[in-house]
């Protein structure tokens, strides 16, 4: 049986409704996705190495947990059912961290992203994920301009690093719809 996604308009608001064979390969058509950077309590962040049978960047490294929001579904419960099918993990604290548009030649995308802690163990979906790995965010730095990463992760990972980046740690002081996670763990390392 296949798919089906809201088309939404960019505060999500859904406009429509379609099959996902159609939504994918129409960038005109914005959909719903969830994201969730997991970092392990060394602060390195969970990557997945995507399976080669997949539709969008086979084989490439990718975000720790992402998936579609299923129509009617309300964003945090998409992201603890995609966090169980593709890690095989309950998230028990989440974090917001931003909202943003991936766009790209095949698809566009309103990705709502999260943030959680977990050093496993992971049972992951062998049919979605070919491996899983923690890395120093120093070494994705490092091979950003690499054929390694997704389209879709050289993006969020941008858009964290830019987040982040231009905020000062005490920001998260005075905030609390936004939860840094190099602050936890500047935290954690002085403690």
């Amino acid at each position: 049986m296949e798919e089906f996604l809201e088309i939404v308009d960019r505060e999500g608001k859904v406009i429509s409704i379609a099959p996902r064979s159609i939504i994918h390969g129409n960038p005109s058509m914005l959909h719903k996705v969830v994201h969730v950077l997991v970092f392990n309590s060394k602060g390195e962040i969970l990557l997945q190495k995507r399976a080669l049978n997949k539709d969008v960047a086979p084989g490439k490294w990718d975000t720790s947990v992402g998936g579609h929001v299923m129509p009617g579904e309300d964003i945090i419960t998409a992201v603890k059912r995609e966090a169980i099918e593709e890690l095989g993990i309950t998230l028990e604290k989440l974090n917001f961290l931003y909202t943003y548009i991936h766009s790209n030649q095949y698809e566009s995308e309103l990705v709502y992203t999260y943030w959680t802690i977990h050093d496993g163990p992971f049972n992951f979906n062998k049919k979605e994920i070919e491996e899983l790995a923690f890395w120093r965010l120093e070494d994705i730095r490092n091979n950003l301009t690499s054929d390694y990463f997704s389209d879709n992760f050289r993006d969020e990972f941008f858009k964290y690093i830019y987040t982040f980046a231009n905020f000062p740690l005490w920001f998260n002081t005075f905030t609390t719809n936004v939860t840094r996670p190099d602050a936890y763990f500047n935290q954690r390392m002085s403690e």
